[in-house]
């Protein structure tokens, strides 16, 4: 997931050796208005229409050669501005690179985006459990192609969809792109041979003043469950944009996987809260609840 813009500033000064580089290709429109000002279209941008650089942004951009690392971008601009304070101008500088970053008009050389929180635990036969980065939301987004298109329980594995979840939405590129840059939801991966072969997402609460987050999708071999719901307990609170007291995770009652899920996760640290009682139509709906504090 991206950093929120809180920690941008201190992560930036560790990062001073990375180069980025201008996506011109990644541009659907640019053009110049008065007194130095861009207005520009970027590609899979779900954020708003458009974007509107100004002066100092346009010459950062045109410092994302390529060639430049992070401080030499820094020290041509403090140069330039000799009557501002570095500290202001280092500040300035990582909030419009992270803005950049996120509607992808720059990427940066070696391929990881360093704006991204990286972390990973690697498990005694190798394979590796980690958080999703921006140049993984193409395979993420085929992953979830394939769990949807063939959407059944295999042998030794668990393939949960929650029921009030749009499943539409996860065959999206675009659509995942905005949950990562919103900080919406969360993907945690299973990995084999640097491939993907597990998934669970977290929906974070939208609103104000909840903090439960909620399974979104879990597609998993089922040795690996527990791994992966000791990871996501351990780093959520660390990663996600707001407080987060609890997660849940919502079953049809009576469903042909209810009691199979249920069986599998009873050793994980989820217990069963309660059921609401024609939550979806006529359905009722389980909630199972690991409580973080």
């Amino acid at each position: 997931m991206f950093l929120t813009k809180e920690k941008i500033n201190p992560h930036f000064v560790k990062i001073l050796n990375v180069t980025p580089i201008f996506c011109e290709s990644n541009l659907i429109f640019w053009r110049e208005e008065n007194a130095g000002y861009y207005t520009v279209i970027p590609k899979n941008f779900p954020f708003i229409n458009y974007l509107i650089i100004n002066p100092t942004g346009k010459k950062i951009l045109d410092l994302c050669n390529g060639e430049n690392t992070l401080q030499k971008i820094c020290n041509e601009l403090i140069n330039l501005y000799p009557e501002v304070p570095k500290e202001e101008i280092t500040k300035d500088i990582a909030e419009i690179l992270f803005d950049f970053s996120r509607c992808n008009l720059i990427q940066w050389k070696g391929g990881n985006n360093p704006f991204m929180y990286i972390n990973e635990k690697k498990l005694d036969n190798g394979d590796i459990i980690s958080t999703a980065l921006e140049n993984e939301l193409k395979e993420i987004c085929q992953y979830f192609e394939s769990i949807l298109a063939n959407y059944k329980q295999q042998k030794g594995r668990l393939t949960y969809i929650n029921p009030i979840i749009q499943p539409n939405d996860y065959l999206s590129e675009l659509i995942l792109r905005q949950k990562l840059f919103n900080y919406s939801e969360e993907f945690f991966l299973l990995k084999e041979n640097n491939k993907i072969n597990g998934i669970i997402t977290l929906l974070i609460p939208v609103e104000k003043y909840s903090t439960v987050a909620t399974i979104g999708v879990m597609d998993v071999n089922r040795e690996y469950l527990t791994s992966m719901i000791d990871y996501i307990v351990e780093v959520i609170p660390h990663i996600a944009v707001k407080e987060i007291t609890k997660i849940e995770l919502q079953l049809l009652k009576d469903a042909n996987i209810t009691q199979l899920i249920e069986n599998l996760i009873k050793n994980t640290g989820f217990i069963n809260e309660g059921t609401l009682k024609h939550e979806l139509g006529e359905k009722d709906l389980c909630i199972y609840s690991y409580f973080l504090v």
